[in-house]
């Protein structure tokens, strides 16, 4: 009871509510694209209420209070923005007086060190108890491993795609031979987007006089040589046809 009596006789500023800082990282936080009050919001929860640091790659980012660590990319990724609007965002903030930009590059990666001008001010006269510190590590961390597993996904999903798109190349081109390295070639020319294009030049490719003679190139070559820019009229002619040697 006294426990109780004390914490309810703590003096609380009137302009001045207590938030729990997992709210940062809850679904009902960043399920949805951020408003620019919220986004504003977000910035006071990630930056640290005392000094502390971060790591990129492990590399040692020192921040002190009210600064955060955080790049145009993962702040995009994080309020759902475009990384122009958080371009923009950020720069209006600065121009304000609200804040302060510096730009760290660590390696490959950009790190915008934002500080907070006005933090004492927004948190009030007190700290609240608990640190972001670990907070930030954790996001940042998650942040990499998230990236990660997106580049990932993203490597399966081309791979997929691309022995989808092969199979459909592979079953109209009329000349089945080097099945392998014509795989190969599709993969490593990222021949996926234009499955299309190229399957439209063999079907048309298949009326003309050459390739009913049975000049037909070769898988590999018809690839490597991306064959489909071809002109289908000297498809047509049967005497320069005769002069190719089938390969």
């Amino acid at each position: 009871m006294d426990k109780i009596n004390k914490t309810m006789s703590k003096k609380v500023e009137p302009n001045y509510f207590y938030v729990n800082r997992a709210l940062l990282s809850s679904d009902r936080w960043l399920s949805e694209s951020f408003t620019r009050g919220q986004a504003w919001v977000d910035l006071f929860g990630l930056a640290q209420h005392t000094k502390g640091f971060f790591r990129v790659r492990g590399i040692k980012v020192e921040v002190d209070r009210g600064q955060l660590g955080y790049s145009q990319v993962t702040l995009a990724k994080r309020w759902k923005w475009s990384r122009n609007k958080v371009r923009r965002y950020l720069k209006e903030l600065e121009l304000s007086g609200d804040i302060s930009l510096k730009t760290k590059h660590q390696n490959c990666d950009i790190t915008t060190i934002i500080t907070l001008l006005k933090y004492d001010k927004w948190q009030g006269d007190e700290t609240p108890n608990g640190t972001p510190e670990g907070h930030q590590k954790d996001t940042k961390r998650n942040t990499y491993k998230n990236d990660n597993n997106d580049k990932n996904e993203k490597k399966e999903n081309m791979s997929a795609n691309a022995d989808e798109t092969f199979k459909r190349f592979w079953e109209s081109y009329p000349k089945k031979e080097l099945k392998k390295k014509s795989f190969d070639i599709w993969k490593s020319k990222n021949l996926s987007d234009k499955v299309d294009l190229i399957i439209s030049f063999i079907e048309k490719a298949k009326e003309t006089e050459r390739w009913r003679g049975g000049f037909v190139k070769q898988p590999t070559t018809f690839l490597n040589n991306e064959c489909w820019n071809d002109s289908l009229d000297s498809y047509n002619n049967i005497q320069q046809s005769a002069k190719i040697i089938k390969i």
